[in-house]
């Protein structure tokens, strides 16, 4: 895969030729991960690398029960924390030192341990009292290890898998939102299956954390799997030079304007999503609860639908479209709040603004899975082979950087005064 001098990439390999032993590579990669597109051990990969923030954004009404309605708001800034600290610090530095086969088991090992601790504080927890302090601790040191873990994981994965080839980076992105959706929708079968009582909420944690811990075991051996095939091993087990702050540097300004783009992607949908889109209420439909839950689902649907269109050979894929759709994606922030806040002229009213508000939802989704899997499937192909790894690690942590400025300014939103 080849950038022209537009920013449009052009496959030798899709004719189903091969070209070189890297095309073989990427040939056999694809038999191995993918049986259809979506599936196989890439796109498990691509499942786990959000999935434990998913879950704990998930059970909002868990923690409220068991400790207080502040508590998901901490959990925020423990998780973004060592989230993006660890990023950077494995783009300019540790990367000289530590490949990406040991971070990747490594930070396996600390999530399954993690989801193995909170699980037990669910079995323990008594629905009749109060969660105790020493749980409330154990659970902040855990979201702790979720964000440092995670960290290294999608810095590592999206490194690696961007050295092999591009389509098996809009893999990992597929993955990564139909995990998303496949806990948007378990979400919506136990709401339905269990009762909102204490009681309820307790199975209801220990469900989805069993689900976590499971989807994290097998994408382990996923990946020791995938080990086998000479390409992803020999990129797994790849050092970065010694310069590698200044050669990481020269990355990010080689693929400008794509860096920018990411991060405006994520700081718009994270900014909206879900400090403002819960703050709609509805005109005509009459339970707001579920309305609101409704419109997280087409979000997730549709974000997910995005990363796929985004994969389909007829798409022309090109840092340039995926930036000049990040830069269209400003007008959400005018769109969305009006609906949300007050009356204003030209806002629908009665089930209008309900359709509206689910058209632009969706929109907000299908714009944000498009854009970001095309930057991070385009912008590592315009630097030169072998620092296709360091492109790969260093769109994640553009990515994460535009998840911790959307979160941290979608706190600014204020309530809905109709609430």
């Amino acid at each position: 895969m080849y950038p022209n001098k537009d920013g449009d990439l052009k496959e030798d390999e899709e004719d189903g030729r091969v070209h070189s032993s890297r095309s073989l590579g990427d040939s056999l990669v694809g038999q191995v991960a993918v049986a259809q597109p979506g599936l196989g051990p890439v796109a498990l990969l691509g499942m786990t690398v959000m999935l434990p923030w998913n879950i704990i954004l998930t059970v909002p009404d868990y923690f409220e029960a068991l400790f207080s309605d502040v508590f998901l708001s901490q959990c925020a800034a423990v998780f973004q924390a060592p989230n993006l600290v660890l990023l950077v610090f494995q783009a300019f530095l540790l990367n000289r030192y530590v490949n990406a086969r040991c971070k990747v088991l490594a930070s396996y090992t600390v999530i399954i341990a993690s989801f193995a601790v909170v699980l037990v504080t669910a079995v323990l927890w008594d629905p009749a009292r109060p969660g105790p302090r020493w749980q409330m601790l154990t659970w902040q040191v855990a979201i702790f290890c979720f964000g440092a873990a995670i960290s290294t994981l999608q810095g590592s994965l999206f490194g690696v898998f961007a050295a092999v080839g591009g389509k098996h980076v809009g893999r990992l992105m597929q993955g990564n939102g139909f995990g998303g959706l496949a806990i948007g929708a378990l979400r919506v079968i136990l709401k339905l299956a269990m009762s909102s009582q204490p009681e309820g909420l307790r199975r209801q944690a220990i469900v989805f954390f069993s689900c976590g811990l499971a989807a994290m075991v097998a994408a382990m051996f996923a990946y020791l799997r995938l080990l086998r095939l000479p390409c992803v091993r020999r990129a797994s087990l790849a050092t970065e030079p010694a310069d590698l702050a200044a050669s990481t540097c020269a990355v990010l300004r080689e693929m400008m304007p794509a860096p920018l783009a990411i991060i405006g992607v994520y700081a718009v949908t994270l900014n909206l999503c879900p400090a403002v889109t819960d703050q709609i209420r509805p005109n005509f439909f009459a339970n707001e609860e579920w309305f609101t839950l409704s419109l997280t689902m087409v979000f997730l649907l549709t974000d997910f639908l995005g990363r796929y269109f985004a994969g389909f050979r007829c798409v022309v894929r090109s840092v340039r479209v995926g930036t000049y759709t990040a830069l269209a994606r400003i007008i959400l922030l005018v769109f969305l709040p009006a609906l949300a806040y007050g009356k204003h002229p030209g806002v629908p009213d009665g089930v209008a603004s309900d359709v509206c508000a689910i058209m632009m939802v969706a929109l907000m989704g299908l714009s944000s899975g498009y854009a970001a899997t095309m930057l991070m499937i385009c912008a590592p192909q315009a630097v030169a082979p072998d620092r296709k790894a360091q492109a790969g690690l260093a769109m994640t942590m553009c990515l994460v950087a535009g998840l911790a400025l959307g979160t941290s300014t979608g706190t600014l939103w204020p309530a809905n005064p109709v609430s």
